[in-house]
């Protein structure tokens, strides 16, 4: 179980494989200390969203056969807990752009990702806590080319990118190459 969500928080995260959020990462003005109200709302839509939809999917599409609707009712589930988390939580306007892309291809990943209900909840859990953990190292890295940045021509959204980038390889390289040393034989 460990090993699950290791490897979705770093190696397998979202952001690494897709590049889901990356844009959201890296254009954010907020402080990093306002985003714990966002990633308990992101973490309920994605928890229930997984949940209701692999308890409907196991319970129902298996025996009739028809697993290919899951999609579609994972969105339908997907809006409705959105709306219903806007609603109680209050923010400023229900648009499903980009603060509910992330949650929507977590939850996509963990239930075509996960085996089980409990992989299914770990992963979906882990995909969260990847996109936070790379936000506040996106903000580290911003503050940090902030003291670096000598004249006003430098631009500091490349440098950003150039260094998330090479963060991502070095994780992602270090995933391919170190952990499969074993398989090659």
């Amino acid at each position: 179980m460990l090993e699950i969500v290791f490897f979705y928080i770093f190696s397998g995260s979202i952001i690494l494989n897709y590049g889901v959020g990356l844009k959201q990462v890296l254009t954010l003005k907020k402080n990093p200390k306002c985003f714990f109200k966002d990633f308990l709302k992101t973490l309920f839509i994605a928890f229930f969203t997984a949940s209701l939809t692999y308890v409907l999917n196991e319970l129902i599409f298996v025996r009739l056969g028809i697993i290919e609707l899951y999609p579609f009712f994972m969105t339908v589930f997907f809006v409705a807990v959105s709306f219903g988390v806007h609603s109680l939580v209050k923010t400023k306007g229900f648009d499903l752009t980009e603060n509910y892309i992330v949650p929507f291809m977590i939850v996509l990943m963990s239930l075509t990702e996960g085996f089980s209900f409990v992989s299914t909840v770990l992963i979906c859990v882990s995909g969260v806590i990847s996109f936070y953990i790379f936000i506040l190292l996106a903000f580290a890295l911003r503050n940090r080319l902030k003291i670096y940045r000598k004249d006003e021509g430098e631009r500091p959204f490349f440098m950003l990118l150039i260094s998330m980038a090479v963060i991502f390889i070095a994780v992602y390289g270090f995933n391919a190459s170190w952990f499969t040393l074993g398989l090659n034989s």
